[in-house]
């Protein structure tokens, strides 16, 4: 297997994301760009695969252009479910090893708390508002692949979690990742699966329920059994 010749990549994102894009710098970020690509161009053979992209992605970021981003790896993933509520982030389903953490409130992974996390995966996100990285945090915070080239976790195989629980008590729990592939086998960590993630095979449907309609559209793509239009 050849390595990875980032230097040229590098230099690529730099002369030709500008170049092709219809307005890369609408968000007023080409200082903001130029300073972080030439740093890397810099600093990139003293970090790791995982480092570099993390940082190519943060460069692509400051576009502020949710159809612009840099495909992260996304091999191994955190046995749980989570969601940001306004009163924290809350595991919202488990597998069997890890149940003991069901409706628990992550305070810290590792030793970086959840408020630096949001942080450091907001720099990464491409996104125009707040509510889209709203939407992208649940999958890029269990995935461990993100965490640990953000630098959140430092071991990837064992992830040591702070969570409270509804009784205030917080206590320490070590969980082991699993491969993407058994994590999507695993869809049902609970028997219920809330609106959002039903159908994640169609493109949009929607359900009517006590004369509420509930519409999910997922992918702006047609369907072979119905069209979009």
């Amino acid at each position: 297997m050849n390595r990875i010749d980032w230097q040229s990549d590098i230099e690529q994102v730099r002369k030709e994301l500008p170049r092709l894009h219809h307005n890369f710098f609408h968000a007023k970020n080409e200082a903001k760009f130029y300073s972080k690509i030439d740093r890397l161009a810099q600093q990139f053979s003293h970090m790791d695969t995982y480092g570099i992209v993390m940082e190519l992605a943060r460069v692509v970021a400051t576009a502020r252009d949710a159809h612009t981003a840099v495909m992260l790896p996304q091999n191994y993933r955190l046995p749980l479910d989570c969601y940001p509520f306004a009163e924290g982030l809350y595991i919202t389903a488990t597998n069997d090893e890890s149940k003991g953490l069901l409706h628990t409130k992550i305070l810290k992974i590792e030793a970086c708390e959840t408020g630096d996390a949001y942080k450091k995966l907001t720099e990464i996100i491409p996104h125009e508002n707040l509510q889209f990285v709203l939407s992208s945090l649940p999958s890029f915070i269990i995935c461990v692949d993100i965490l640990y080239g953000t630098g959140i976790i430092t071991n990837p195989e064992e992830i040591v979690l702070t969570v409270e629980n509804d009784e205030g008590k917080a206590f320490k729990h070590t969980v082991r990742p699993l491969k993407y592939d058994d994590y999507e086998r695993a869809e049902s960590f609970s028997k219920i699966l809330p609106l959002y993630r039903q159908n994640r095979e169609r493109f949009y449907w929607s359900s009517l329920d006590s004369g509420i309609l509930y519409v999910n559209y997922n992918k702006c793509r047609e369907m072979e059994t119905l069209s979009v239009r």
